[in-house]
């Protein structure tokens, strides 16, 4: 269960780093274990942090998939893309079958990895994709890339029509924690999609991890993605110049379109 980190999926890590990755992660679980029965021994012997532990446990393990359907179907329901990150193979099907799944389709990518629940994904509405007509475009991007960057499921490229003939570019895409990856990926689908599919809308769901006071060069800052992103010519949903909270931020919708251009095509 155990997997070893790699540098080409993150960069910042030296190839000592990586060579120890595994023993490192088991030491971290057994230091991480050994905190958890101190507590349990020792700081709280009335057992009231058992009590916390189950609610937490209860709330983002056990029932953690029914509460993610939960907020998609109440409150997404009615966007016409669903950009989803980190998530697990297995969940895949519970999202076909919960109420979200009546109005959109899910989309996943042919290299969907089994084990790690760090995949991109999409989901789309049925009254407006024809979910039939996806491609996936993803080895399209990692050929530019030599295979770096990325590990597998971590980006999904889709080409797809709508119901009027309509052509998109959609991409779900989330990179390594320090944000190095982010602008590399990005650009490799911004070359492919003005060399391969000039004439699709490209929108894209990012999970950029940018910072807005990176602690050094190993960390990627709002200010150089925000000069990358009017540099190519994408738009955002969030406002670059003024949107920063001081830690890693994510980005929900980036593209060649409007993101209100999706509405006004109804």
């Amino acid at each position: 269960l155990v997997q070893p980190i790699l540098r080409s999926k993150y960069p910042a890590i030296t190839p000592e780093e990586q060579a120890m990755s595994v023993p490192l992660q088991i030491l971290c679980l057994a230091l991480f274990d050994a905190i958890l029965v101190n507590m349990l021994n020792r700081v709280s012997l009335n057992g009231a942090w058992e009590m916390v532990r189950r609610e937490v446990s209860d709330a983002m393990i056990i029932n953690k998939g029914d509460r993610i359907c939960s907020i998609l179907s109440d409150s997404y329901a009615k966007d016409h893309v669903i950009f989803l990150q980190e998530v697990a193979s297995t969940f895949v099907k519970k999202l076909e079958i919960c109420k979200v799944g009546e109005t959109h389709a899910v989309l996943t990518p042919v290299g969907i990895d089994r084990w790690r629940d760090q995949n991109s994904i999409m989901m789309v509405r049925k009254d407006f994709f024809s979910p039939g007509t996806c491609q996936d475009e993803t080895s399209r991007v990692i050929g530019k890339l030599d295979g770096s960057w990325v590990a597998n499921g971590d980006l999904f490229l889709a080409s797809i029509l709508d119901h009027r003939g309509g052509l998109w570019l959609l991409g779900s895409f989330h990179g390594d924690s320090n944000g190095l990856s982010t602008q590399p990926v990005l650009q490799a689908i911004v070359e492919l999609a003005k060399e391969r599919f000039h004439d699709h809308k490209l929108v894209l769901g990012v999970d950029a991890n940018t910072y807005d006071r990176p602690p050094n060069n190993r960390y990627h800052s709002v200010a150089s993605f925000r000069s990358f992103v009017e540099k190519t010519g994408l738009r955002s949903c969030w406002d670059l110049h003024h949107y920063s909270n001081g830690c890693d931020e994510a980005l929900p919708v980036l593209g060649e379109v409007e993101p209100s251009s999706l509405d006004q095509r109804e």
